[in-house]
């Protein structure tokens, strides 16, 4: 067997599965030790990439609220979408906050666009390093013969 065909793969999954299990943890991290603030949308931060498919503007709210000794902290999301947000600032939102190492991290209670890319990013990753363990332990020909058999 070439194992450079799965190494490959394999590593591009666990990239995939660190990144997910990340993006889950930190929320639910904040949302279960930090405290919960009524945030206010004071601005939609605008950012133009451009790569070889041309360009992309992601959007990135910039958060205001006051912690549990009062100060006002304003803070800029640290995930963005390329989906320009339907509301215009300002509008209140419920964030969570937790303060680590002199700064604040934010989440917003509500963030499906986030949670359906963190669970779609562990979903490929599974499905991926599935496809390279049938392949490692030579059963995929038999489950690709198994299935062309159900529909013939």
């Amino acid at each position: 067997m070439d194992y450079s065909q799965i190494i490959g793969p394999s590593v591009f999954a666990f990239i995939l599965l660190a990144l997910a299990i990340f993006i889950i943890d930190r929320d639910y991290r904040v949302k279960k030790n930090g405290k919960k603030a009524r945030g206010t949308v004071i601005d939609i931060e605008e950012e133009v990439s451009r790569d070889s498919d041309g360009e992309t503007t992601l959007y990135h709210l910039l958060i205001k609220f006051k912690n549990s000794k009062g100060n006002e902290i304003i803070k800029r999301s640290d995930f963005s979408s390329s989906i320009e947000p339907s509301r215009k600032p300002p509008y209140k939102i419920p964030i969570f906050y937790l303060k680590e190492d002199n700064d604040y991290i934010i989440v917003l209670a509500k963030n499906n666009i986030k949670m359906i890319f963190a669970y779609t990013l562990l979903t490929l990753a599974i499905l991926i390093l599935t496809f390279v363990l049938l392949y490692a332990s030579d059963k995929l020909e038999t489950i690709q013969n198994y299935i062309l058999n159900i529909y013939s």
